[in-house]
């Protein structure tokens, strides 16, 4: 089978999330916004921060919680979307791992609560700052693992 290039849109944006899928960058083929997708955008958006360190400061609507010494737990809250994500961290306080136990994940016309575990690896300094230069998540699929 022959594949035809998409670009797929991702955002959260004035309390929303929203996914577009074209084709060749220009034939729109699917859309999805509400709830779920609003809490699944703003996942990807905590588990994306050990790429913006600066994010950590302190968020009117992040609540911080140490479950241990090497486990944080960040959600978010804005009275629309509550959202959740787990940190591992090292002894040196780098990131070693983001996981969502219940992110929403689109299959076909529903939305399935899915695992979505990702690592952050080869740490770098960047004008700076030390972020992850590597990252890798996949979904805990009950067939297996889908990267």
């Amino acid at each position: 089978m022959r594949w035809l290039p998409a670009t797929i849109t991702d955002e959260f944006k004035s309390h929303n999330g929203f996914v577009a899928v074209h084709l060749l960058g220009i034939l729109p083929i699917a859309r999805f916004s509400g709830a779920p997708v609003s809490k699944g955008e703003v996942m990807r958006a905590l588990a994306e921060m050990p790429w913006r360190p600066f994010g950590f400061a302190e968020q009117p609507n992040l609540i911080w919680d140490a479950a241990s010494e090497r486990h944080l737990r960040v959600t978010f809250h804005d009275n629309r979307v509550t959202a959740s994500i787990n940190f591992e961290v090292d002894n040196e306080g780098r990131i070693l791992s983001a996981v969502a136990s219940d992110r929403p994940r689109i299959v076909g016309k529903s939305v399935v609560v899915t695992p979505w575990p990702g690592v952050f690896e080869q740490y770098r300094l960047f004008a700076d700052v030390r972020v992850p230069s590597r990252a890798e998540v996949h979904w805990h699929l009950p067939e297996g693992q889908f990267d």
